[in-house]
């Protein structure tokens, strides 16, 4: 809040009030729509290390997950969010490391999928199609790097951590390799898909599309899960101001857009109300 009121007080507040005044309607129901596809892909993400404790749907696990992001606005971000996946299962304990497990891979394939674009930026030396395509070569040998010697890693790890509730959550992290691959591929469109909702939205402000945004989706979807700020205010503002100084945009424009995609994802959060109320008796 304190990063908000700091930047209005820099800022022209009457220019941004009226670039809200005059946003394009259907661009933002279109990024409001492609938030529950991200919801779907973060559901298929979490799926990859339920199924091992639980033979739940698919459906009925896109509603915990859908309820999960209502309960977000309870607390901090992540804190409201596991604490209701973990209370929807029997298996409690085996549920919050799944879902931490899921958080940090999640994590892992953010800092690749930037390290390759990076990668890929400085080989090439501009930032387009070409080096999009390449960047994902990159990011698809890490990734199978990392899966090869997941298994390894875990194995090394137990032999000198004596703790026997850290070992236990090492032990339930393991997952097959192919349901780590999928995974990844699901983080990876995630990340994609959040682009797009970005993109739109800021679209409907008047800031156009720019392949450059892609590689601060990384550290906003990091930043903005951590339980550092209220549903991410602030963090993704001055992280977007970033981008906007870095390459000469407007940034009263595109602190309104900002603005536009935190009450945009407020709302989507208050219609998991809906999964939360209805559905009921929900078991293992």
């Amino acid at each position: 809040m304190f990063i908000i009121a700091f930047l209005f007080y820099r800022l022209d507040t009457a220019n941004i009030l009226s670039v809200l005044n005059n946003v394009i309607i259907i661009y933002i129901l279109a990024g409001f729509c492609l938030i529950f596809i991200a919801l779907f892909l973060m559901t298929l993400k979490f799926r990859q290390f339920v199924k091992y404790f639980t033979n739940i749907s698919l459906i009925q696990l896109l509603h915990i997950y859908w309820a999960s992001d209502f309960l977000s606005l309870m607390g901090l971000g992540l804190l409201g969010s596991e604490a209701y996946k973990m209370i929807s299962f029997k298996s409690k304990k085996e549920a919050l490391i799944a879902s931490l497990t899921d958080k940090a891979y999640s994590f892992i394939w953010c800092l690749v999928f930037l390290l390759a674009h990076l990668i890929s930026f400085l080989l090439t030396g501009s930032y387009n199609q070409q080096s999009i395509v390449l960047s994902f070569v990159f990011f698809l040998l890490v990734i199978l790097i990392i899966i090869f010697f997941d298994k390894k890693v875990k194995l090394i790890l137990l032999n000198y951590i004596n703790n026997i509730h850290l070992r236990k959550i090492i032990e339930l992290s393991y997952i097959e390799k192919i349901s780590l691959f999928k995974h990844s591929l699901y983080s990876l469109f995630y990340i994609h898909t959040t682009f797009f909702i970005y993109s739109i939205i800021l679209f409907s402000v008047g800031v156009y599309p720019r392949l450059e945004l892609l590689l601060f989706i990384p550290a906003i979807i990091i930043l903005t899960t951590l339980p550092i700020s209220i549903q991410g205010l602030g963090v993704r503002e001055i992280i977007l101001v970033q981008y906007a100084m870095m390459h000469d945009l407007n940034i009263e424009i595109i602190l309104a857009g900002s603005l536009l995609i935190f009450f945009v994802y407020m709302i989507y959060r208050l219609t998991g109300a809906i999964p939360f109320l209805l559905v009921k008796n929900i078991q293992n």
